[in-house]
């Protein structure tokens, strides 16, 4: 049984042992077809070009570039359009001001020459004694029932020349208000552009707008004070041509015949004591509101002018109507004549007091010169702000 094992143990391991009949792969027919029909072309790995993928990746891009600089064009939109629309305006605001401001020099020169002061100081005395005999002689001439009748010389001042020059002046004022208002309604919408952007987180912008409304201030009373001297003006100047003539009037009547009828005369001086105080009144009911920076003053020193003008009425009416002596009546002009020079010495100095200190009216260079540094500071912005397309794409926003 040892044996036994033994045996078959030596059997099984010459079995084991014998060599292994192997055919090589490529002596196989089959195999040798096989390799010998490969064709690299047909098993070789070709990658697969994806052009809509592409495309469509290209496009994703494109349009994520585009998105984000509009995304950051967008925001800069409002502010460019902002400064855009200052830009436009600005040189119309500084036009305006400027243009009034000129006007008004040409009135200030016009207004306190020493020409018109020495034509205030000499002709309108003149004629007041022309009629109240100071500086020439008058016959008081007593025709039937010994009615008064004043005969002057044929010495006439410039009383129609000083008229011509205040009607020239009244022009002028008139064109100052007209100009006012235009500069006012050009202020007006280019603060409504500012009104739209009053706060703003840029910085710089912030700095800029508020730099102009410091500067609307000051045209704004600029152009208000413009407005009320010219208006004050128009109505001293009306005031001063009608009683200017109703005093030429009135001395043309006195003059026109040794025999003229005291009724007439008295009509006369009536007409012309009703639009003295007619007159006055008007000049009276001007408010302070009304009246320009630091010209009270002058507004009481030409109350007063005005006043002596119903004096002078009252002085010939009593005279004409029997209440009052020849001699009476001579003094009494003749000290309604130095009154007259005083009130005229006083328009004179608070006329010139009233330009000098008037912190507005001739500052206008000032602001004017404000404007165009705005002006050019927004040039500077726009420049700055300046990107490719905002500028067309900015139109659609406005």
């Amino acid at each position: 049984m040892y044996q036994q094992s033994s045996i078959n143990k030596n059997t099984n391991n010459t079995k084991s042992s014998s060599p292994v009949n192997f055919t090589p792969l490529y002596k196989d027919e089959y195999a040798i077809h096989k390799f010998s029909s490969y064709d690299p072309e047909k098993y070789s790995y070709k990658p697969q070009i994806n052009y809509t993928k592409i495309i469509t990746n290209i496009s994703i891009s494109i349009f994520l570039l585009i998105g984000s600089y509009f995304s950051f064009l967008l925001p800069q939109i409002p502010n460019y359009n902002f400064i855009k629309e200052l830009y436009d305006d600005t040189p119309k605001v500084k036009i305006e001001i400027q243009e009034l401001g000129e006007q008004i020099e040409a009135f200030y020169n016009l207004s306190t020459q020493e020409e018109k002061q020495q034509l205030l100081l000499y002709n309108i005395p003149d004629n007041y004694n022309t009629l109240t005999n100071s500086y020439y002689s008058a016959n008081i001439i007593f025709a039937n029932s010994n009615k008064p009748i004043i005969r002057f010389t044929q010495q006439n001042t410039n009383i129609q020349d000083l008229s011509t020059l205040f009607r020239l002046l009244k022009e002028k004022t008139n064109s100052i208000i007209d100009k006012s208002q235009l500069a006012k309604t050009q202020l007006e919408n280019y603060q409504s552009i500012i009104d739209k952007k009053s706060q703003t987180n840029n910085k710089e912008l912030q700095k800029l707008i508020n730099q102009i409304n410091d500067n609307n201030t000051k045209a704004k009373k600029f152009v208000s004070e413009s407005e009320k001297m010219s208006n004050y003006y128009y109505k001293v100047f009306d005031a001063m041509i009608v009683l200017i003539n109703q005093l030429y009037l009135l001395k043309q009547t006195i003059e026109s015949s040794p025999n003229i009828q005291t009724t007439q005369i008295l009509t006369q001086i009536q007409e012309f004591e009703y639009i003295s105080n007619q007159k006055y009144t008007e000049l009276k009911r001007i408010t302070s509101n009304e009246l320009p920076e630091n010209s009270e003053n002058l507004h009481s020193a030409i109350l007063e002018f005005t006043q002596n003008f119903i004096n002078l009425s009252k002085h010939y009416k009593s005279f004409f109507e029997q209440k009052t002596s020849a001699q009476q009546f001579i003094a009494e002009l003749n000290n309604l004549s130095v009154l007259l020079d005083a009130s005229i010495a006083k328009i004179n100095i608070y006329e010139s007091d009233f330009w000098q200190n008037n912190r507005y009216l001739r500052s206008y260079k000032q602001y004017a010169n404000n404007y165009q540094d705005i002006q050019n500071e927004l040039e500077k912005q726009i420049t700055k702000k300046k990107l490719p397309l905002l500028s067309d794409i900015a139109v659609f926003f406005e």
